[in-house]
């Protein structure tokens, strides 16, 4: 890698909620990665245990996704926000040893708190976590709890468009980093459509060209 596409990007997080950009290359995010993996070690996470990732549509999402599969463990992606009962189901279904969260996403305008829900589904669930791993976010810090949680950095140390506020905010991104193939929900196309439908906003394409775009189910 350090011959040859180290410096090319590998990862473009772009948040049009947030107005957050940020780019890794293929180095960086070996080397993230490779951190995170340390640090599920060090909270004993071996090959063959399952990992819960409980995150917003941020860069670390990926890192841990990534981290699970360097050091052979599996792991399980629930959707940030969902409700705690849901999550606690999740919990019992997959026995983790580890839950990696954050301490809150952004939907819109609104701060979405997801350590209360996270708390609230392990007390719910059969199972217990032996320790949860939480990214501190700029938007709202979550209390940590003694012996069982721990900040991702001090851990580390040892884009549908719906709701944002561009509806041109896809064509953008493949328009700014020469985007060739791009797998999206087809509800994404469908919320464009509707906030858009005449594909006048940043120069989105017109709806007649989403109408392929649209299966009843899978990515597009």
């Amino acid at each position: 890698m350090d011959g040859g596409r180290a410096d090319q990007p590998a990862l473009i997080y772009d948040s049009p909620v947030t107005n957050a950009k940020k780019v890794f290359t293929y180095r960086e995010l070996r080397d993230a990665v490779a951190l995170f993996a340390g640090a599920l070690r060090a909270q004993g996470v071996e090959k063959g245990d399952r990992v819960i990732v409980y995150m917003p549509m941020v860069p670390e999402a990926v890192v841990a996704m990534l981290a699970c599969a360097r050091i052979g463990a599996i792991h399980s992606v629930v959707f940030g926000g969902f409700a705690a009962k849901a999550l606690a189901t999740r919990i019992n279904d997959a026995r983790p040893r580890v839950m990696v969260s954050a301490s809150c996403g952004i939907e819109g305008s609104k701060v979405v708190h997801y350590k209360p829900l996270l708390d609230e589904a392990i007390e719910l669930a059969g199972h217990k976590p032996e320790h949860c791993i939480i990214l501190q976010r700029p938007q709202a810090q979550a209390a940590l709890r003694a012996g069982r949680d721990l900040d991702w950095a001090e851990a580390v140390a040892a884009a549908q468009p719906v709701g944002t506020p561009d509806a041109g905010a896809f064509w953008r991104v493949i328009s700014e980093y020469e985007v060739k193939v791009m797998f999206t929900a087809p509800t994404a196309f469908r919320a464009i459509k509707r906030e858009d439908p005449e594909g006048e906003v940043s120069g989105a394409v017109r709806p007649e060209r989403l109408q392929g775009a649209l299966p009843g189910r899978g990515a597009v």
